[in-house]
């Protein structure tokens, strides 16, 4: 599934659709961008275009909370 094109615009799947839809609302960017194969800033980007939020539970998670304690930075570990 990976799609890292550089500067070129990424023609996205069905599947890949379907997969962001399914897991956006509940799941980490980074992880998401992982299978993917493309930057988190991607994943943001498509699901911006899409109209997907994060789920109100994904917004209070200990993973959010952490983000936001940490500046924005997730050191691995943490």
């Amino acid at each position: 599934m990976g799609n890292k094109q550089g500067n070129r615009r990424i023609q996205w799947t069905d599947e890949q659709l379907d997969y962001m839809r399914k897991y956006f609302p509940t799941e980490p960017a980074g992880d998401i961008a992982d299978v993917l194969g493309c930057s988190n800033a991607t994943v943001g980007n498509l699901a911006r275009s899409m109209g997907l939020k994060k789920s109100p539970d994904f917004k209070a998670s200990d993973y959010t909370n952490r983000y936001v304690q940490r500046g924005g930075v997730i050191r691995k570990g943490e």
